[in-house]
């Protein structure tokens, strides 16, 4: 299992389940920490930044990214020192973002940019995001974050009856309570999510306790090493003695 809550869903079946970790902790671990993005895009270190993370699929595209921007352009009306970075997913091209910004006629100072994830979000002060195992990136960071969740009306229209857990956000079902504001289908609109990210920047005891609770969510993933611990798990299963030096909680 890679997250902490799934055991416990398998708890009434005879199945033996174990939390091995998740992969991402390795992933984080593992990171460029030589990255500044800020200094790469030659933005001052007091800049006020945003993110925009629009996320990795179409379907995403088409339901939320006109949503985000949308936001974007009433956080920079409300504050014209706002600058905003949008990080360009592996799976898709800068030329379809660039494409849709354009569509947008926004003219916001919107920095596309193509590094590592973790180095983005270490930039930004606040970040919109869709929903998905980006925002599980941005909790171990420790970025606080407002999610939004849209798809096609009839596509919610069935998951809403099918679906039974109360959250969207993976930090959310992973701590069990709301530690990070969801915004959900028509709930998903620009003025709110500008009202919430304004919040984030400006309201330093709200922001400590979202990160606070970001906290909470890392030591409830608990420390890298999935995959060893996967192999270790195996090797017992069929018998094998892997090599001095690997085992499970190295």
């Amino acid at each position: 299992m890679i997250f902490p809550f799934e055991p416990e869903i398998y708890a009434p079946y005879p199945v033996r389940t174990e939390y091995v970790g998740n992969p991402l902790l390795d992933e984080y671990a593992l990171r460029s920490q030589d990255l500044d993005i800020r200094k790469q895009l030659d933005l001052s270190m007091d800049a006020r930044i945003v993110g925009i993370f629009p996320g990795s699929r179409q379907s995403e595209l088409n339901h939320i990214f006109v949503t985000l921007v949308a936001a974007a352009k009433k956080l920079h009306e409300e504050d014209p020192h706002i600058e905003f970075v949008m990080p360009v997913a592996p799976s898709l091209r800068r030329s379809e973002l660039e494409r849709r910004l354009a569509e947008t006629e926004a003219r916001l100072p919107i920095y596309l940019v193509e590094e590592d994830i973790y180095a983005v979000a270490e930039a930004c002060q606040a970040v919109m995001t869709v929903s998905g195992t980006v925002t599980l990136q941005l909790a171990l960071v420790g970025t606080p974050m407002a999610i939004v969740y849209k798809v096609a009306p009839l596509s919610y229209a069935i998951g809403r009856r099918l679906i039974k857990i109360p959250f969207a956000g993976l930090p959310n079902i992973i701590a069990g309570r709301e530690i990070v504001r969801e915004f959900i289908q028509d709930d998903a609109h620009p003025e709110a999510l500008k009202t919430e990210t304004l919040r984030l920047l400006d309201d330093a005891a709200y922001t400590q306790q979202v990160r606070d609770d970001l906290v909470l969510v890392q030591k409830e993933l608990g420390a890298p090493g999935c995959s060893i611990r996967v192999a270790d798990m195996v090797a017992d299963m069929v018998g094998v003695e892997l090599k001095k030096g690997v085992r499970r909680n190295e």
